[in-house]
């Protein structure tokens, strides 16, 4: 089989806005196999972002335009590109491809290469954009991660184990909340710009990180050896 080159490149420094639109099937099923692995390994699923897809579909075409694979063209970054479509950012990654021809191909070779991987299993971003574009029949494809920036908050919520058997929740600061067997607490978190997270971890559980909302319930349940999380509504 043929080697498709991979590139991969990552920033960290400013983000977010959202607006309607509608994603291409090809865009809709790399959305869905990112979040489909994201899930597999713990972490929340991100949402469609239209600037993030204005970013993402105007970089595959002018790559495709180009006739180069590059995260950097014309002498911007993709910092720059989510910047131009608007996008405040905190925390922000990208992955290109070329000449995938399915959303199961691109998504696979991504998880297949380790920096790719480490961009889609990021827990600093809560929203994805992407987008492709043909040249010659074939295909660029650009993705991209973020998180909005956003001034320090304090969140106030609570979690329910109901488990079955003790609880650490980890968020973060130095010593993890722990929560026994049928317990249910509130918590008070103070966050940055990077999302607010709680990771659960219990023995002979596989972790699970939850991302929290102020105001939010969290009920922790249990599916064999993986967590379950419902926010019954007050």
């Amino acid at each position: 089989m043929r080697a498709v080159p991979l590139l991969v490149l990552f920033i960290a420094a400013s983000a977010l806005s959202a607006d309607t639109f509608k994603p291409t099937e090809f865009e809709k099923g790399v959305v869905d196999l990112t979040n489909k692995a994201r899930e597999e390994h713990g972490l929340p699923a991100l949402k469609m972002n239209a600037r993030l897809f204005a970013a993402a579909r105007a970089h595959a075409a002018n790559m495709a335009k180009q006739g180069k694979m590059e995260h950097k063209l014309d002498g911007k970054t993709h910092g720059d590109r989510i910047d131009a479509a608007g996008y405040k950012w905190a925390s922000a990654f990208e992955n290109i491809a070329y000449d995938f021809k399915t959303p199961k191909d691109v998504v696979d070779g991504w998880m297949g290469s380790e920096h790719h991987r480490e961009n889609i299993l990021q827990k600093e971003v809560t929203e994805i954009g992407v987008g492709t574009a043909t040249r010659d029949n074939h295909i660029y494809i650009a993705q991209v991660f973020a998180h909005e920036l956003k001034p320090p908050q304090t969140l106030r919520f609570t979690m329910e184990n109901a488990t079955g058997q003790a609880l650490t929740i980890d968020m973060g600061s130095e010593k993890p909340a722990e929560l026994p067997a049928k317990g249910k607490s509130g918590y008070s978190l103070t966050t940055t710009e990077i999302p607010p997270l709680a990771t659960l971890k219990s023995e002979g559980m596989n972790e699970l990180s939850v991302l929290l909302e102020d105001g939010g319930s969290y009920v922790i349940g249990k599916k064999g050896s993986s967590f379950t999380v419902s926010s019954p509504k007050k």
